[in-house]
């Protein structure tokens, strides 16, 4: 059985030894993967990233690349470096070595060699199903919805306090200014794909997931930035979107914010939600691939509340729902016909 390559991050492409090959230049590896990507993954832009990282690191020549790109090929490779550390310490420093030696080819080695040691990674991780309660150093609180990964580097005195956030998550942000004026040890920041959040003490929910980005203020004032866009401001209840595929980047109309949270609370409300939208939710969560028998059935629009605390509720609501069998098998859920 093929992995749920869809849910790979930029790590899991780096381990798999097709994609190795397929990189390497192997025919037959370049065939399925090619394909692959044609089908418009929502995690395409970690598949390239690993690619483009690999490509670096088995060039035989050195690759030119401008300071731009190659700022994020390091950041992306400090990333991998940091999750490899986790699994086996021994390969972490062959993938240091590694990465020290691609950025050697394209005139950086001197300045790696002589940069000072990098701060200590904190990452805390869910798995499919699975929430987590946080609390930072300054007293800052994060729920961590399923499948969500939060990083952070060592917070120094008198520098911004940042956060990288893959997934989805709740933030109840410590409130450090006392005088009016913000200093750079005051500032938190969070980092989600290519969205920057910068807040003072506030609530809100950052959720990045298939190629969407999107902030929900509760309560406070955030700023929501994109490189090369002006920033928006948020208001309570207001909400800011970013969508990789069509680059669009807006603030959306003020309602409740309460739609967006509620999975803090374990459920899923419902206003003119499609069944399609429930069922990509079931599999950001659960992990689960969905199989509708009927398509049409994907569009039905339903209201109200939907309760998540565990896949066998979920399963058995709506299919009450909906008037249709709901099964499952393996890690597939068949909706209105019998598990194959």
């Amino acid at each position: 059985m093929l992995p749920n390559y869809n849910s790979y991050t930029t790590t899991d492409f780096l381990d798999d030894a097709s994609f190795i090959r397929w990189v390497k230049g192997d025919a037959a590896a370049a065939a399925f993967w090619e394909g692959w990507l044609a089908t418009n993954p929502a995690n395409a832009d970690a598949a390239r990233a690993a690619r483009q990282q690999l490509r670096v690191l088995l060039a035989a020549e050195p690759v030119p690349v401008g300071a731009h790109t190659l700022r994020f090929i390091w950041q992306d490779i400090t990333q991998s470096v940091a999750e490899h550390e986790a699994r086996a310490r021994r390969r972490t420093w062959q993938w240091a070595g590694a990465a020290a030696a691609a950025l050697a080819g394209v005139g950086l080695g001197g300045w790696l060699l002589l940069r000072p040691a990098a701060p200590t990674l904190y990452t805390d991780a869910t798995a499919y199903g699975q929430t987590q309660q946080l609390a930072l150093p300054d007293g800052t609180r994060v729920t961590l919805n399923a499948h969500s990964r939060l990083r952070r580097y060592a917070w120094r005195p008198g520098q911004p306090r940042e956060v990288w956030l893959q997934g989805e998550a709740y933030f109840d942000v410590k409130h450090l200014d006392q005088d009016q004026v913000i200093t750079p040890g005051e500032r938190f920041i969070v980092h989600a794909g290519k969205l920057n959040v910068e807040v003072l003490g506030t609530r809100f929910n950052v959720k990045q997931r298939r190629a969407q980005t999107q902030v929900v203020l509760q309560s406070g004032r955030v700023r929501v930035s994109l490189p090369g866009r002006p920033a928006l401001v948020l208001a309570p209840s207001e909400a800011a979107r970013f969508d990789s595929v069509s680059q669009q980047f807006d603030k959306l109309a003020a309602s409740s914010p309460a739609p967006a949270l509620a999975w803090t609370e374990q459920k899923l409300v419902l206003h003119r939600t499609t069944v399609n939208d429930i069922l990509q939710n079931l599999e950001d969560t659960y992990g689960y691939r969905t199989v509708l028998a009927d398509p049409r059935l994907g569009q039905r629009e339903l209201e109200g509340v939907l309760p998540m605390r565990d896949e066998k509720s979920v399963l058995f609501v709506l299919s009450a729902i909906l008037h249709v069998p709901v099964t499952k098998r393996d890690s597939t859920i068949y909706i209105g016909a019998p598990a194959q």
